[in-house]
């Protein structure tokens, strides 16, 4: 057995639960508030392309979608690309404010903890679907961690927004 004490574990995900807590002076960032309300309108694409993929990997195996999978897996992966820009835009324009590394901190999370993760995911994906060893299991799996990971993006957002 492992010498870790889990009870002195402290969890540090999802990367959006205590930014509000930790961000000193939070109405200094309103100069980002178009920024995330851009983010937002991504994450709403990228939602309505995972709804595209899950019917899509339902008939599969009927109808020979494996391209129709490929098409918008290339798209989410277009659109978590324009998110890394905006992000990486950010996280420029934030180092004016005082003690801005707090919120940096968290953008950075976000970006190798979501889009990050989610991007691997994708490459294994077209990786398997190019070797035909894919399953509908791993899609569907795929899906389910892409919206979970995502809606922790959205409420990281969403909180912010609420608060610029």
């Amino acid at each position: 057995m492992s010498d870790f004490n889990y009870d002195d574990y402290i969890e540090v995900y999802p990367p959006y639960r205590y930014a509000l807590r930790d961000i000193r002076n939070i109405s200094d960032f309103t100069f980002i508030k178009n920024d995330f309300q851009i983010l937002w309108k991504y994450l709403q694409e990228i939602n309505s392309l995972l709804g595209s993929l899950e019917e899509a990997v339902a008939y599969i195996q009927y109808m020979n979608n494996e391209i129709k999978v490929r098409i918008i897996l290339t798209k989410i992966q277009e659109n978590i690309e324009k998110l890394r820009n905006i992000i990486g835009n950010i996280r420029i324009k934030i180092k004016r404010i005082p003690n801005y590394q707090t919120f940096d901190y968290y953008l950075n999370r976000i970006d190798l903890e979501v889009l990050g993760e989610i991007e691997a995911s994708i490459n294994d994906i077209q990786y398997k679907i190019k070797n035909s060893f894919i399953s509908i299991g791993d899609l569907y799996r795929f899906i389910r961690e892409a919206r979970e990971k995502f809606e922790e993006f959205k409420d990281f957002v969403n909180e912010i927004l609420m608060h610029i």
